[in-house]
């Protein structure tokens, strides 16, 4: 039925019919935060504005907007979020879990086209390997902030080849575009935006912060760490991974 339903209607009707959200609800994203507090690092923007105005788009049930709000609650920064989606079911999800007053996080159905001007920032998070048309999408966030905040799964790799992880991908979360670290550059190249600063979540330092798992577990992860630490781009091509990438407007 799923499989019906994406071939014969657009992708937004799996979200909109609320098919996606019925088994994606309640993902943990609050580690997103710490990879963005280390992106705003390495460019050098650890000073935010006194009152962050920012936006999230598909933003799901709140996993990654609602940690960011605590996150800055917690430096004292003062904000004001709003987290837009397409579905009714996971806006209604994201009201539930906001413990916000709404004049500090909001949620609310929404597309890009209805996004604001002069917001400081948005956050792209894990949406753009989703739509049909992803340069559609970054040209409708063209000129509504200084910066947007992007997150894409590196999913063209030799060990997704191997293990086929990019057809589980496909079944389980939808993805219809699978990004190599070169592919998403090309993507980006073509867009109304400039790259100024790109993280990738395996050489973040708190990934080695982990204290559950295996003693294997625990050292895949200092291997994958050094190995991004020092070879980035050549680690993104055998294992994949994720990495978040600072946009400007040209």
């Amino acid at each position: 039925m799923t499989k019906n339903l994406k071939s014969k209607t657009q992708a937004s009707d799996y979200y909109t019919s609320d098919e996606f959200w019925k088994n994606n609800l309640g993902n943990d994203s609050s580690y997103k935060v710490k990879v963005v507090d280390a992106l705003l690092r390495k460019a050098n923007l650890t000073t935010l504005p006194k009152c962050l105005r920012a936006v999230e788009i598909g933003c799901g049930d709140g996993a990654f907007l609602l940690p960011l709000a605590s996150s800055l609650k917690d430096k004292g920064v003062e904000f004001q979020l709003a987290g837009y989606d397409i579905s009714q079911m996971a806006i209604d999800r994201a009201k539930d879990n906001n413990s916000f007053p709404e004049d500090q996080v909001s949620f609310r159905v929404a597309s890009v086209g209805e996004i604001p001007d002069n917001l400081d920032m948005i956050f792209c998070i894990d949406v753009l390997e989703h739509v049909e048309n992803p340069w559609e999408i970054l040209r409708g966030l063209a000129g509504k902030s200084q910066y947007v905040i992007l997150h894409l799964p590196i999913e063209q790799s030799l060990g997704h080849w191997i293990t086929g992880a990019c057809s589980r991908s496909n079944i389980i979360y939808n993805h219809i575009h699978f990004f190599s670290w070169e592919s998403a550059q090309i993507m980006l190249k073509e867009s109304p935006f400039k790259v100024i600063a790109c993280q990738f979540t395996g050489a973040t330092d708190f990934i080695l912060t982990f204290n559950s798992g295996t003693i294997a577990k625990k050292i895949f992860h200092w291997m994958r760490y050094i190995s991004y630490k020092l070879y980035p781009q050549i680690t993104s091509m055998l294992a994949g991974g994720s990495v978040m990438i600072l946009l400007e407007n040209r």
